[in-house]
């Protein structure tokens, strides 16, 4: 029966089209189910090496937790987790609202069973109930299945579209053409619809300068270099430059990568896609698309962006073909 209960909740969790945020919301409301529960709480460590926990998410079947809630090592049950990095189980609790630290003082329910366990060093998840004894061994064997699913909900990536969606996203990238409003805009709608397809959180497109050794960050969305003056860099610098030099995609889903290091804006991810763009087989640009969390990268996906990347040139080598049109008419005139 738990081997059941565990299948099911990871099929309707990654069955879910949704956000990050919205991923650790449906682990809870899931988890709320499993183990009928009054509230579950998901509590993360406030910042890098702090020992304090601050209440991040959570499902109650009332509104009475307090919003604010910080866990403090050693204080109450939860405080208890955080300082011993134990799992904990009182299934009969007697209610005193010192023990509990997460419910508005004034208007705490009275709780009767209670479990939690370290989510490893993110944090910790809290599971209470009105009903004495109500986390018998077998629902205590699925608490690490939860806390698990939120330690690693940065890889919990939204499902891969099948074929068919991507043939109608390269239909939807030919149609950027016509008609055709410029080149920035044209960029500016291809990465848009680029991004929602493959479910990438960062995109920008670099051009390379004539005659030298650096490129151009001609577009990205969202933007990270912000007011940066120059947004020109060495081909030397990061994978960007890698590709320039070596004309060659780069697929990597669990390595990460640094990009626009020396600035202020230097930024690390943790997938990342970066394809050559070619003007008759010279690279003139590449695209990027990147992660900071994990984001598989299955063949078709690979597929959809070499072919998008494909698109892209060929919409270049068009524009390259009306400004050579261009100049040759103005001078037989």
């Amino acid at each position: 029966m738990l081997i059941i209960i565990v299948i099911g909740i990871y099929l309707n969790i990654f069955s879910l089209r949704m956000k990050d945020t919205h991923l650790i919301d449906a682990i809870l409301k899931f988890a709320a189910a499993a183990f009928n529960a009054y509230s579950v709480a998901f509590f993360e460590k406030t910042e890098e090496g702090s020992a304090k926990c601050r209440l991040s998410s959570w499902h109650s079947k009332e509104s009475r937790i307090d919003p604010d809630a910080v866990i403090v090592p050693g204080k109450g049950l939860a405080g208890w987790i955080l300082r011993h990095k134990m799992p904990l189980v009182l299934n009969a609790f007697d209610g005193n609202r010192s023990y509990l630290s997460y419910y508005r003082q004034d208007n705490a329910p009275v709780i009767c069973s209670f479990m939690g366990c370290p989510v490893s060093e993110k944090g910790i998840l809290c599971v209470d109930s009105l009903v004495k004894n109500a986390f018998p061994p077998e629902k205590q064997r699925l608490l690490p299945a939860f806390a698990e699913l939120l330690e690693q909900h940065g890889r919990l990536v939204l499902p891969a579209l099948d074929r068919t969606d991507y043939l109608e996203a390269l239909d939807g990238l030919k149609t950027l053409r016509l008609p055709f409003r410029g080149w920035r805009s044209y960029l500016a709608q291809f990465i848009r619809q680029v991004l929602q397809a493959s479910h990438f959180e960062y995109a920008a497109f670099a051009s390379k300068l004539a005659e030298d050794e650096t490129y151009l960050i001609e577009y990205e969305s969202p933007v990270l270099l912000k007011s940066l003056k120059s947004k020109e860099f060495s081909i030397y610098s990061d994978i960007i430059g890698w590709v320039f030099r070596n004309n060659q995609a780069v697929f990597q889903q669990e390595t990460s990568v640094s990009l626009y290091s020396g600035t202020e804006y230097e930024a690390e991810f943790a997938s990342y896609a970066c394809i050559p763009v070619t003007i008759q087989n010279q690279i003139c640009g590449v695209l990027l698309l990147a992660s900071k969390q994990f984001c598989a990268i299955s063949t078709d996906k690979k597929r959809f962006l070499l072919l998008a990347s494909d698109d892209l040139s060929r919409t270049l080598e068009w524009l390259s073909y009306q400004q050579r049109t261009k100049k040759n008419s103005n001078a037989i005139r």
